[in-house]
């Protein structure tokens, strides 16, 4: 195994009283169909005002401006946009959105364009997918906007917490998260995510991490930060949207392989500033420009899947960003998200994992045992009736995956248990490109491991995602069909304290405390590498097909030349420990490794080929003996590798040649 150097980190939500003024364009449309008539009484002012506003208004200054969003009542149904294709239906929503806030958000901009030229508004932002604007207004201009008969509803523009690290020790690196969801015997099919686009929704991500830097899309439609710090590099100054995009999308690059879809492309929305802090109007503008990143309707370069590692500060229901989720759905993109960190009271759902077009993933062990942190539902949020929180859960306990400056760390929490969910969803859309991502939502929800009591829960949601099991309804067919969420109520309930903030890391001993604080945990066991050369859409049976030896059998190894190497399928019959040794000490210079599963499937014997990357161990010598192994692995197919780097091997016999053995 190749040495890592690696930190540990603990996340630690901190507050702020700072407001982040943002600057925006609205985008030029040719032509706007009349907006639809609204027959809605009109609110009075002390309607529209949201409380939470109201109340600070009472302690502000005449002179001072206040951060707030201005939402107009004439809103765009986006369930009833259509089109004959994926990207025919994300063209005709973008346009819907964008024409229906040109046609109505005239005389509002032109109303706060004149108040900003006499100094008592500034910062006036648009946002069309929620038809609304951000801005800061003195109250004078708050109370006058208030009897606008479009204007629907005006609320603070909330400040975001983003997380910080402290640096500490970490254990040996293993990644048993990654074997657990199923996500390797996909990669057997030669099924990586291939074709697919994930983006995240965090601090943002150091593309330059040799694990993830092969995964970024690139171009001017991939990166975007709303508050202008970066505006053409990806950038990361906290760590936390590199942990979980390594988690998604990370390769093999540390000697063995920590992302769920390997193959598939990601590109990134830095919702954090780098003081730590951001505002709901910049995730408004991040998922705005995920519907359109290049800001042309005609182009399909939306993401199919959006991870959010992060919740509001506290446990309740907000439904600020339901509008954009909803939108985002309508574009056939899966917003996934963290639970949330408040367990284990029940409930402690959170938002916004619990409006009704999120996704919610709740965090468990390696054993599928419960993370007492994870947040417990149901939840009632923008829902008629109580209803399944969080939809299902995922390994996010001590994983291993990528941090700044090319190293590796421990972490632990929902935030990190969401980003297996965003790349096994990622793996069955390489695999059904022609399935809708509601369609691949329902697979995994039908198919999710059992666990507590029978049937969906209030712990585990519908259980622990198996991505083989949900590979095999879709390949069966038909496609289950999606059950649509409950329409939101109109009027959520708010939380004490709306601020939201990435999902912060818990305490994962055997024993943690009911708060979110963390603390780091020791670290997995190692998990295999995605098959190197990807095959077309794979076949309804999902099996690898390699020849076996039993487990206990010799090899006799072949002459070998220089970069040239001999590999030997075997299986193992029950959970033990897996090893591979080479006797005959030759005086030339060796490697051996060994892989889960059979990375050389196709390939002739000898086969020319440096060992693959994401072996489970490996090891080097010359002119000694060898040896590898590795504890705890389940029944299965393993495959092992010897590689003559330089000079030539001679043939070896049974007796002192490649030993394969399996020890329950």
């Amino acid at each position: 195994m190749t040495a890592r150097h690696r930190r540990a980190r603990i996340l630690v939500v901190l507050a702020s009283a700072a407001a982040i003024a943002l600057t925006g364009a609205v985008p030029t449309i040719a032509s706007a169909p009349p907006a639809t008539p609204d027959t809605t009484p009109v609110a009075t002012p002390a309607t529209v005002i949201d409380p939470a506003l109201a109340a600070t208004l009472r302690t502000t200054r005449a002179d001072a401006q206040v951060a707030v969003i201005v939402r107009l009542r004439d809103q765009v149904d986006v369930g009833t946009i259509g089109g004959a294709s994926r990207a025919a239906r994300a063209a005709a929503l973008v346009t819907a959105l964008r024409q229906r806030a040109s046609a109505t958000q005239g005389g509002l901009r032109a109303l706060l364009a004149g108040r900003t030229s006499t100094g008592l508004a500034g910062s006036v932002t648009p946002l069309w997918i929620i038809n609304g604007v951000a801005a800061r207004l003195r109250p004078s201009v708050i109370a006058e906007i208030a009897t606008r008969p479009e204007v629907a509803s005006i609320a603070l523009d909330q400040v975001i917490s983003a997380p910080t690290a402290t640096l500490t020790g970490s254990t040996a690196p293993v990644e048993p998260n990654v074997a657990l969801v199923n996500a390797p015997a996909l990669w057997n099919l030669g099924v990586s995510g291939q074709g697919v686009v994930v983006a995240s929704m965090d601090t943002g991500v150091d593309a330059t991490h040799p694990d993830l830097a092969a995964g970024y899309r690139g171009g001017t439609d991939s990166w975007y930060d709303p508050y202008g710090q970066h505006p053409a590099i990806p950038t990361d100054v906290s760590g936390h949207g590199t942990s979980t995009m390594g988690l998604i999308v990370g390769g093999s690059a540390g000697g063995s392989a920590i992302g769920v879809a390997p193959g598939a492309k990601w590109i990134a929305a830095k919702i954090f500033n780098d003081s730590g802090t951001g505002t709901t109007s910049a995730i408004h503008l991040a998922y705005q420009w995920l519907l359109d990143p290049d800001g042309n309707p005609a182009t399909a370069d939306a993401p199919n899947i959006v991870n959010n590692s992060w919740t509001l500060a506290s446990t309740g229901c907000s439904l600020e960003f339901e509008p954009d989720l909803a939108a985002l759905v309508a574009g056939d993109i899966v917003p996934v998200f963290a639970a949330g960190n408040f367990g284990p009271t029940a409930p402690s759902d959170a938002s916004p994992a619990n409006n009704p077009d999120a996704f919610a993933v709740g965090t468990t062990d390696n054993t599928d045992v419960i993370a007492s942190f994870s947040s417990r539902g149901p939840t009632s949020c923008g829902r008629s009736a109580a209803a399944t929180y969080p939809n299902l859960v995922a390994p996010g306990v001590a994983v291993l995956t990528t941090d700044l400056f090319g190293l590796y760390t421990t972490a632990s929490g929902t935030s990190f248990a969401a980003p297996s969910v965003s790349g096994v969803l990622a793996l069955l859309r390489s695999a059904f490109p022609a399935a809708t991502m509601a369609q691949v939502r329902a697979a995994v929800t039908a198919s999710a491991v059992d666990l507590g009591p029978a049937g969906p829960d209030a712990t585990f949601g519908a259980g622990r995602i198996d991505a083989l099991a949900a590979y095999n309804i879709l390949a069966s067919g038909p496609t289950p069909t999606p059950t649509p969420a409950p329409t939101p109520t109109p009027t959520p309930t708010p939380t004490p304290s709306p601020t939201p903030a990435p999902t912060p890391t818990p305490t994962p001993t055997p024993s943690p405390t009911p708060a979110p604080t963390p603390s780091p945990t020791p670290t997995p066991t190692p998990a295999p590498t995605p098959t190197p050369t990807p095959t077309p859409t794979p076949t309804p049976t999902p099996s690898p097909t390699p020849t076996p030896v039993a487990c206990t059998t010799p090899v006799a190894v072949p002459a070998l030349a220089a970069g040239y190497g001999y590999w030997s399928v075997f299986t193992t019959a029950g959970t033990g420990t897996v090893s591979a040794t080479w006797s005959a000490a030759k005086g030339t210079q060796l490697r051996l490794a060994l892989y889960a599963g059979n990375p050389f499937a196709g390939k002739a014997d000898p086969v020319k080929l440096q060992p693959p990357s994401g072996a489970l161990a490996s090891a080097s010598s010359s002119g000694a003996a060898l040896g590898v192994s590795v504890s705890g692995r389940r029944a299965g197919t393993y495959t092992a590798y010897l590689y003559a780097p330089s000079g030539r091997l001679a043939s070896a016999g049974t007796t002192r040649g490649l030993q394969l053995a399996c020890t329950p």
